[in-house]
């Protein structure tokens, strides 16, 4: 049996799917869980959590840590950066976070000529680490973050700015066989919690 794994932004995925490309197993954010049941390509039976990740601010490794307690400390943060690193706005759910936090705080107009916009988290990340000035900020889940070497996780957003997603695996509709399941239950069930925790998992 050969496992054939698609990694890409949650709306990359939804799109996928919608377009008809075969899929056994999809593992997605909540929010794009509803409609694609809602639209029959989701068995909602089948659905197991994998745990919640945080929207979180990061740093290339080694560089100094910026303050993030409150709101006027990431706007601050978010001034002082060179250039922020960030995902697909319309895709992902980091970048649409992102987005939404820069309009939020003030700053989106000010820091527009200085935003790095890359097609998912983890190549986000991966610019990040590879940016060798000392005055670079990134925003990603903290999962991609963690797994991503040459760079630092700062921490998540804080209230009131902060945003926590609900990720799960859901067999698609007519997924059939043991292997579907002994799937799921592979990167949802409980012998991989410890690991979805150190990964940053909530």
């Amino acid at each position: 049996m050969v496992l054939r794994a698609v990694f890409a932004p949650v709306g990359a995925l939804r799109e996928r799917i919608v377009a008809g490309e075969p899929c056994d197993v999809m593992i997605t954010s909540e929010v794009h869980f509803h409609p694609l049941v809602d639209q029959g390509y989701l068995n909602p039976d089948t659905r197991s959590d994998l745990g919640r990740v945080a929207t979180s601010v990061a740093v290339r490794s080694g560089n100094p840590i910026p303050g993030i307690k409150d709101c006027d400390a990431v706007r601050a943060a978010i001034l002082a950066a060179s250039v922020i690193y960030c995902s697909d706005p319309e895709r992902s759910t980091g970048g649409s976070h992102a987005f939404a936090v820069l309009d939020r705080l003030g700053v989106a107009d000010s820091v527009s000529d200085r935003i790095s916009v890359h097609p998912n988290g983890a190549m986000a990340m991966r610019a990040l680490g590879a940016d060798t000035r000392d005055d670079t900020i990134g925003f990603a889940q903290a999962t991609e973050v963690l797994y991503t070497s040459g760079v630092q996780l700062v921490g998540p957003l804080p209230s009131p700015i902060d945003r926590v997603t609900t990720y799960l695996a859901c067999a698609a509709s007519g997924a059939r066989g043991s292997a579907t399941a002994a799937l799921i239950d592979l990167v949802a069930g409980q012998r991989t919690s410890s690991m979805r925790a150190d990964a940053g998992f909530r």
